[in-house]
């Protein structure tokens, strides 16, 4: 066991520390306010706080943050290592490059992320505004990269310290944003697609849309599912499909949930797939919205969904989480960046969420998405750009462990062939 010394034992360092011991180092540990039981503890130990370092040793000096309550501007100096910028410096007398806690705290409760008001056109927190962009450690899994660091600068003081970098899992999912290309839309749907196609010159898309209207069979370019349950089964990785059940709107185009088309589909994704749930563009920040889709589906399925992911992956600080817990969802895959790839909390390693107006851990999960499609075609034109992005972040995730999510979506399977060749590597 390792006993960590703090002069006050908040909630927020609870918090931090169960994540970075339990979740990320695998380690058993306790905290103390009692100096006495320190000092006689003969195991391997640290102190961390606003300590004179020839007043206890090992020690890693307090930044203050998690003495702290609500969210405030915090100062933006840092300290170069690594390559990367760090929040938190907290001087040379530290065997750590700077306040560990205070910025993994920092970064994966996404505190940054709670007043900054500089948004895009859907409301989602831009990438370029992050601490991660800006200090250059956006692809990293830097909480993990710190706490690794940290706990083998540890072992030079208890050689007899161990720990163990959690398992790397891949795990799949897809956002059945819009089910079927041709089945299943519905008399004005079909005949505004096969109109459309028509003005555009695509005659072979306008054939298929009208053997859709007379039943012929046909290959629907969005029905992947057998292929995706085929390659799940050939690598052994889990996967998740997130299905929307909201009604038809500008940002929500799938089949309408009570056809029997739907139900069919679902049925055939839960023999091989979680399901969860998709909300609708339109149930942002509407708690009765969100309800309702959350009940059709487990009506659908039937049973209880506890997973879900954001459509357009529209997350605000903290109203989301506290909307997805009120609903009785479990866990979400939200988490990621809309522009690029890369680790947004800094992590991928799925944790609590802490909420920040509230002081406390919750019963929510978050499980940082890494890659979705969609933002890795906007990495670069050049398809080996993107690839190596894409192996970047895969490699990371493998190296330092934990979960590494994809989001590949129904209507653009291209990152098969990218997990095809990540799992070549091995």
């Amino acid at each position: 066991m390792l006993l960590v010394y703090t002069d006050s034992i908040t909630n927020r360092k609870k918090y931090i520390f169960n994540v970075l011991f339990f979740n990320v180092l695998g380690v058993e540990y306790k905290l103390t306010e009692d100096r006495s039981d320190f000092d006689a503890f003969q195991g391997p130990k640290f102190a961390y706080g606003r300590f004179a370092q020839e007043e206890v040793a090992p020690l890693l000096p307090a930044y203050g943050l998690l003495d702290e309550t609500g969210v405030r501007q915090q100062p933006e100096k840092v300290v170069e290592w690594n390559g990367c910028g760090l929040l938190f410096p907290v001087g040379a007398n530290s065997f750590s490059p700077c306040d560990i806690f205070s910025l993994s705290f920092y970064l994966i409760t996404r505190y940054e992320e709670y007043a900054d008001n500089d948004r895009d056109e859907h409301g989602r927190y831009k990438l370029k505004n992050s601490t991660a962009y800006k200090c250059g450690f956006y692809r990293k899994p830097l909480v993990q990269i710190l706490a690794y660091d940290f706990a083998e600068k540890l072992k030079t003081f208890f050689p007899e310290f161990e720990y163990k970098k959690p398992e790397t899992k891949i795990v799949y999912t897809c956002d059945v944003d819009i089910a079927y290309k041709y089945k299943g839309k519905g008399v004005w749907r079909w005949a505004a697609g096969c109109l459309r196609s028509l003005l555009h010159g695509d005659l072979a898309d306008t054939a298929n849309f009208l053997k859709s209207a007379f039943g012929s069979e046909l290959h629907d370019p969005f029905d992947v599912y057998g292929n995706t349950r085929l390659f799940s089964e050939k690598y052994g990785i889990p996967v998740i499909h997130f299905i929307p059940t909201g009604p038809y709107g500008r940002f929500d185009k799938n089949i309408s949930p009570s056809t029997n088309l739907f139900k069919k589909l679902i049925d055939e994704l839960s023999l091989f797939s979680e399901i969860g749930l998709h909300p609708s563009y339109n149930s942002f920040g509407a708690q009765d919205k969100l309800n309702r889709e959350k009940k059709y589906l487990e009506a659908v399925l039937p049973q209880r969904v506890s997973k879900s992911r954001q459509h357009y992956l529209l997350f605000s600080f903290p109203d989301t989480p506290r909307q997805l817990l009120a609903a009785g969802l479990t866990d979400d895959y939200t988490l990621g960046w809309a522009e690029d790839v890369g680790f947004r909390c800094s992590i991928a390693v799925p944790y609590p969420f802490y909420d920040l107006g509230k002081e406390a851990e919750t019963e929510l999960t978050l499980h940082p998405l890494i890659v979705m499609d969609v933002a890795l075609s906007r990495v670069s034109r050049d398809e080996k750009k993107n690839e190596a992005a894409f192996m970047e972040v895969a490699m990371a995730a493998r190296h330092f462990g934990g979960e590494f999510v994809i989001l590949n979506h129904n209507t653009r399977p291209q990152l098969f062939p990218l997990i095809e060749k990540y799992f070549a590597l091995e």
